[in-house]
């Protein structure tokens, strides 16, 4: 009860004297599960609509009800006639009663809302699931609707994938010549939450890559059905519409379908620990569950924490300051965005890595290694710095201060040099046409060994922004049209000369030159020893 009058928060009936006060405590309402609860204020605590109320509201009957002025509670004149007592069972009877009234009707009021259960390896697919009716987008035998009833009797993979994932899209060719060759007795269903129009545009710019495979857009509801914190995610069921195992893509492969096929599951079963992060908490309150107040500067730097997603997010609030949050990253993002200031970028192409450990900055790829475990072995970072709204624009310089003091084995320079790249040019401001598509989201479709980048309804700096963050072109792509308009594009990616792109450009009045330019590159280097 330590903190019971910290928040202050309460409901309040009536008008002036005449005030009956509920306060929120820190118990579980009768009838609910509130179990886990700790002794802190849950005044600003959301409301768990699977648990019901977290709290129960008690009674401060401090303050008189006087008679004839506004009653307050069914009736009740002159409460010289009735004791305080008699009075709170009254009040507390009604409250705990609504209650009961309430929690029914909320209940129905999310039916069909309500997130299922996350089904786990070893259940059945429920019948609710097998007659979901999905979003086809692009479908090998043309099907205007579809359920996974559809598929009952085979074996089902699904695909949990998005347009910005790399690693799902290069696994793209493999399943649709596992589709092909097992067309019989696998249907492979790749499932992205995504809009039907983002889907379709990234679909329609792959061209006939993917004949065999099934699309699905829009698949939030099927998605809820089951739970993982990384993409590309494939959960396999077998004919009898048993979920059998959850895996990456390197399982996917013939010899595991075989085996599948038989009724055997013995490769390695993709399980991901997933652990919600709290962003308006600190990354010590979070990680170490600290019970500490309102921080004017902080700086961590701890090692990689199991659950957490590979993240970064940056934040400022005039009350809460300014917040720099990594998780779960390699050093390489430490670096690149300590020194992106002041609006130069600096990303893969643009970071020069002069070590003799190269693996210890960022991952090559060794085969069969996943990202993650190489992040736990000693190569994955969680920072976070928190500074006063009025310091917030020093917080790059601190964070560059931090890295040169906590990575003591490394600095990090930024350098001046000429090199070749791309330019991007305004040739013909007619045909600059702003984008007319609803979907906002900025991000743009691209994967690992795609020919064409496409981005919808995405400003041109956005857009260069992202073909250089994940080294699509090569080379490094400049912005030197004067105009940051929102577009809807595909630019296909060079191959030995720029004549297909610019064919492309040309009806947005946009063209790719390349030329030489002196431009700062970071670099990082090993630190001498004295």
């Amino acid at each position: 009860m330590k903190n019971f009058l910290r928040g202050g928060r309460g409901l309040s009936f009536g008008q002036g004297d005449h005030v009956v006060k509920l306060s929120r405590y820190n118990f579980p309402i009768l009838g609910t599960s509130g179990t886990g609860l700790r002794d802190k204020d849950l005044s600003s605590r959301p409301i768990d609509k699977n648990r019901g109320m977290t709290s129960l509201f008690c009674i401060d009957l401090s303050v008189p009800l006087r008679s004839n002025r506004g009653d307050v509670l069914c009736g009740l004149r002159s409460p010289s006639a009735i004791s305080y007592w008699p009075l709170a069972c009254i009040i507390l009877f009604c409250v705990l009663f609504s209650g009961l009234l309430v929690s029914p009707a909320q209940g129905q009021e999310a039916k069909g809302l309500k997130k299922p259960n996350a089904l786990q390896i070893g259940d059945t697919i429920p019948e609710m699931l097998w007659h979901m009716p999905l979003q086809i987008v692009s479908n090998p035998d043309q099907m205007k609707t579809m359920t996974l009833n559809d598929y009952r009797g085979k074996l089902i993979i699904l695909d949990f994938w998005a347009t910005w994932c790399g690693g799902c899209i290069a696994a793209f060719p493999k399943l649709d010549t596992l589709q092909q060759k097992y067309a019989k007795d696998v249907a492979f269903l790749s499932v992205s939450t995504e809009s039907k129009e983002r889907v379709s545009v990234f679909i329609k710019a792959r061209g006939a890559q993917t004949p065999n495979l099934t699309f699905i857009s829009e698949g939030k509801d099927i998605d809820d059905y089951f739970k993982y914190g990384t993409l590309p995610h494939y959960v396999w069921i077998d004919s009898q519409g048993v979920i059998r195992s959850s895996s990456e893509s390197l399982q996917v492969n013939a010899v595991n379908i075989d085996e599948a096929l038989k009724g055997i599951f013995n490769f390695r079963t993709k399980t991901d620990v997933i652990v919600e992060y709290d962003f308006d908490r600190s990354l010590l309150q979070n990680v170490g569950n600290d019970e500490i107040g309102q921080l004017y500067f902080s700086s961590t730097l701890i090692p990689y924490h199991s659950g957490y997603k590979s993240m970064r997010k940056i934040s400022t609030d005039k009350d809460k300051g300014r917040k720099i949050t990594l998780l779960n990253v390699p050093l390489f993002w430490l670096y690149i965005t300590a020194y992106s200031t002041n609006g130069q970028g600096f990303w893969k192409s643009n970071t020069i890595v002069e070590v003799k450990d190269h693996e210890k900055i960022v991952k090559r790829g060794i085969p069969g290694q996943r990202y993650e475990d190489w992040l736990a072995a000693g190569n994955g970072y969680c920072y976070e710095q928190i500074v006063r709204y009025e310091e917030r624009d020093s917080s790059f310089k601190y964070m560059q201060a931090d890295l040169d003091r906590m990575i003591p084995q490394y600095k990090a320079v930024v350098e001046s040099r000429e090199i070749s790249c791309y330019i991007l040019k305004l040739i013909d401001e007619k045909k600059l046409i702003a984008s007319t598509e609803k979907n906002t989201t900025l991000g743009a479709a691209y994967g690992t060994g795609e020919k064409t980048f496409n981005g919808t309804n995405i400003p041109i700096n956005r857009l260069v922004e992202e073909i250089n963050e994940y080294d699509k072109m090569g080379v490094n792509l400049y912005n030197e049209t004067g105009r940051n308009d929102r577009l809807t594009v595909a630019i296909p990616k060079p191959i030995g000369d720029l004549s297909e792109v610019n064919q492309y450009l040309a009806k947005y009045g946009l063209a790719i030159s390349l030329e030489k330019r002196t431009k700062p590159f970071l670099v990082i280097k090993d630190r001498p020893t004295s």
